[in-house]
């Protein structure tokens, strides 16, 4: 029997292992590479929603649906009102109940504890008539709402 051939199959399982590993490689990093595109997306998404929620500050609710949030993601009303061109002050935050999200005791900040995958709902209305705390300076107030309508 030919010992060349018994030698070189362990060589030619190594490099099957070798080229595997790259492939799985590879394609992880075209998914991680899509999750950013989704991620990006999502936050484009929610700026544009509240951007004309602020344009019709008539308390019509705007609805930004399936939205994908990654784990550890925060927002803050300084970043939205940058965006859009707004008084942070002006903007805040709500959510439903759960242990993946947090918000600030000054409604300012949300941060994601977990990826999810939620509805956004955006609403500005004059500051007399807003269902949220709104600094005195605002003409019209806008909360920005995740997983729960803020229409009452």
């Amino acid at each position: 029997m030919n010992s060349k051939g018994q030698e070189f199959a362990p060589f030619k399982l190594l490099i099957s292992v070798i080229i595997a590993l790259a492939i799985l490689f590879i394609i992880l990093g075209i998914i991680d590479h899509f999750e950013k595109i989704n991620n990006e997306l999502s936050i484009k998404r929610i700026v544009d929603g509240v951007g004309s929620a602020v344009k019709t500050p008539d308390g019509s609710v705007i609805t930004v649906k399936d939205v994908t949030l990654s784990k550890n993601q925060s927002f803050n009303s300084m970043f939205l009102a940058s965006q859009i061109n707004f008084k942070e002050e002006c903007i805040s935050f709500d959510a439903y109940q759960s242990n993946s999200i947090e918000i600030s005791n000054s409604n300012k900040k949300i941060t994601f504890n977990s990826t999810i995958r939620t509805t956004v709902f955006a609403m500005c209305n004059s500051a007399g008539l807003s269902l949220f705390d709104c600094d005195s300076s605002c003409d019209y107030c806008c909360v920005v709402s995740f997983g729960r309508n803020p229409s009452p």
